[in-house]
């Protein structure tokens, strides 16, 4: 698939994990390899942590559309802009754009916009949705990607414009809610990217989580995106300077590599823990790759395997990421069930 066609078609992106599973740090690097392709992108955060912006080395975002502060200069950084939506900005933007300004700014002053959001029952939620939805709608760069919160309040948080629809008969809520519900269910505009690890419970939660968010909120799913599989022994070896005899990445076997680190002057002592660390990292390989076998079975979506990390160091520790992100969709216009994203890099 084009990397383009599959930024833009749809245009918004709602990435959802498991805490831990590496969500905000492919929200990022799905970003970068956006910008690479040469789209302008807005990043959404959604839980007031900060670490969005962090993982792109850019100073915090604030409520308003903007160009990344980065504190490392790099070029894709032109074409990505932040937004951090707080329920209570959200509202008080939402007041503003209405043309109460004063009562926005009364409303906050008294604490009033706080208590709304938090007192009131899906009301912080759909006020970020609702924020969302303008955005998509009035924004002219072509993607939008959220970092959503993790996945057991992602699923509350996509469904509740559906359950405030049945909910409010009438009014501007009904109609904030009819409308954020029409964006999410529309497979044109608006999808969700789940993030898992190749290990067991986030497996079985990206499950779950999958079907929930189909039946419960009605919304698009893409390609899970697996993140943090090592690379097979033979990949790291060739990296290493130890290939099999033809040069290439598949012919070196555990070994092999052990008999050329003897050879390199390696004591036996030495080349046993290797041999240990060698049999460790395979079987651990091996298991990661059953683990995304079992996902792949249990959920028919199309997989992009993204590399272990060895070391991170923000925002250049991105650009491997953004590499195999590039490199799995373009794979799934061959319809490859499984897409290995090749090699780990490591982070200067």
């Amino acid at each position: 698939m084009d990397l383009r066609q599959f930024f833009t078609q749809p245009r918004l992106h709602f990435v959802v994990g498991k805490g831990g599973a590496g969500k905000t740090t492919v929200t990022a690097a799905l970003a970068l390899s956006a910008a690479w392709a040469g789209l302008d992108v807005v990043v959404i955060e959604v839980d007031g942590r900060g670490e969005l912006a962090r993982r792109l080395g850019a100073a915090p975002f604030s409520a308003a559309v903007a160009g990344l502060q980065a504190t490392e200069p790099y070029a894709a950084a032109q074409r990505i802009r932040g937004v951090a939506l707080h329920p209570d900005e959200a509202l008080a933007g939402h007041l503003r754009d209405r043309g109460h300004p004063t009562l926005a700014r009364t409303m906050r002053a008294s604490g009033l916009v706080d208590i709304v959001t938090r007192g009131v029952p899906g009301i912080g939620d759909i006020v970020v949705l609702g924020r969302i939805k303008q955005l998509e709608r009035d924004l002219p760069e072509p993607v939008l990607i959220v970092d959503a919160p993790a996945s057991g309040h992602a699923v509350s948080f996509l469904r509740t414009p559906a359950g405030l629809v049945d909910a409010v008969a009438a009014g501007v809520i009904h109609d904030q809610a009819r409308e954020v519900v029409d964006l999410l269910h529309d497979h044109a505009r608006a999808q969700v990217l789940l993030v898992t690890t190749p290990e067991r419970t986030p497996v079985n939660e990206t499950v779950q989580t999958a079907f929930r968010l189909e039946d419960e909120a009605g919304v698009s799913l893409g390609p899970v995106i697996v993140n943090g599989v090592t690379a097979p022994l033979a990949v790291v070896a060739a990296a290493a300077g130890f290939g099999g005899n033809d040069g290439g990445s598949g012919g070196a076997t555990v070994p092999e590599v052990i008999a050329r680190l003897r050879a390199a002057g390696i004591d036996a002592v030495e080349a046993g823990a290797l041999a240990a660390a060698a049999a460790y990292r395979t079987a651990r390989h091996e298991r990661q790759i059953a683990f995304a076998e079992e996902l792949a079975h249990r959920l028919p979506l199309p997989q992009v395997r993204l590399p272990h990390l060895l070391g991170r160091r923000w925002p250049r520790s991105l650009e491997p990421l953004a590499a195999a992100l590039r490199s799995g969709v373009a794979a799934l216009e061959r319809e490859t069930p499984l897409i290995s994203a090749g090699s780990p890099s490591v982070a200067p």
